[in-house]
């Protein structure tokens, strides 16, 4: 049984994991350990996850993420911290198994798949997509990983239609609501 007041962050790639992490870890004295950030520690000579997934593949990647995980577990046994996962941890067995068999609280970050691929296509089509049919596959996906994300989450953020700010003040009531802080 964990004694740390830890939790997950999920949710679907450019959501604000890592950003709303931030933010509530600095309300509530916590810290926030993000996965990709661990995911490029493991990965020497890479800057960032997408560097990792071009380099190494997605069977490695995925390796890289479940180790990640699994890291970030037992650091949260020792210390109260938020842990950021990527957007598609929903589809690495691995890393999934370590997240449930935790114990610790999952809060999934919902927003409207359609807003979230404007974000993703800002920034370059990421690997893992069909370069022939980004948008089509990112939706397919976010259907898929949103079913996941559902049946392990402990609360459903809804961060739709608010700002930064005001995400970020609703994760907190709802980390604060499911007795965590």
């Amino acid at each position: 049984m964990m004694s740390t007041q830890s939790l997950f962050l999920v949710g679907l790639k450019h959501v604000g994991k890592s950003t709303l992490a931030s933010i509530a870890a600095r309300t509530l004295n916590m810290t926030v350990l993000d996965l990709d950030t661990i995911i490029v520690e493991l990965s020497e000579g890479c800057t960032g996850p997408r560097e990792v997934y071009r380099r190494y593949g997605k069977d490695e990647f995925m390796r890289r993420e479940a180790l990640a995980t699994d890291r970030a577990v037992a650091i949260a046994t020792e210390e109260d911290v938020i842990i950021a996962s990527g957007g598609g941890i929903a589809d690495n067995p691995g890393a999934l198994d370590s997240l449930r068999s935790s114990g610790l609280p999952v809060l999934y970050l919902f927003e409207q798949p359609l807003v979230l691929y404007d974000r993703v296509r800002a920034g370059g089509v990421p690997a893992f997509l069909d370069p022939e049919r980004p948008r089509e596959h990112f939706l397919e996906l976010a259907e898929s990983r949103d079913r996941a994300y559902r049946s392990i989450a402990t609360a459903i953020v809804d961060v739709r239609e608010r700002s930064i700010s005001e995400a970020g003040a609703q994760l907190i009531e709802d980390i604060r609501r499911i007795n965590v802080r």
